[in-house]
């Protein structure tokens, strides 16, 4: 498994650009499933790409990704299943990962639901320019265009 989080902006640096090279690099090694052993999880027949950008959905580096047979999770599924298991331990007080994990507690139909409402919803388009407040001292400066 390889977990993105790089912003999904054109890479402009040479380091930026250095970033997709390295992952396209390991991203194109072939895979080969391990033989199974008795115990654990299985073995997964596609290696997989966990995005947890959301803004694009399909961010470049994921498309890279899913262009060499990897099994892509982008950031919006990775958002509700985080939500849901966040949900379920808070319902119960239990912050464990057997309640974080059962499905049971809300019901398969009530989740489902609320994946396919994530899942429908468009992508999250700026209709101003953003700003990164992390760079004003002072609130209010950045809500001015600058």
């Amino acid at each position: 498994m390889m977990v993105g989080a790089i912003p999904a902006t054109a890479p402009v640096t040479p380091e930026e650009r250095g970033v997709y090279s390295t992952v396209t690099t390991i991203l194109i090694i072939p895979y080969v499933k391990p033989a199974q052993i008795d115990e654990g999880l299985p073995f997964p027949d596609k290696r997989m790409f966990l995005e947890m950008t959301y803004k694009p959905r399909s961010t470049p580096m994921l498309k890279v990704a899913l262009a060499h047979g990897w099994h892509g999770i982008d950031g919006i599924q990775a958002t509700i299943e985080q939500g849901l298991a966040q949900q379920r331990m808070w319902y119960l007080s239990d912050p464990s990962l057997r309640a974080g994990s059962d499905r049971s507690i809300f019901g398969i139909e009530l989740e489902d639901s609320t994946r396919k409402l994530g899942e429908s919803m468009n992508d999250i388009i700026p209709t101003c320019t953003e700003v990164d407040r992390a760079l004003f001292n002072d609130d209010a400066d950045a809500l001015t265009d600058h």
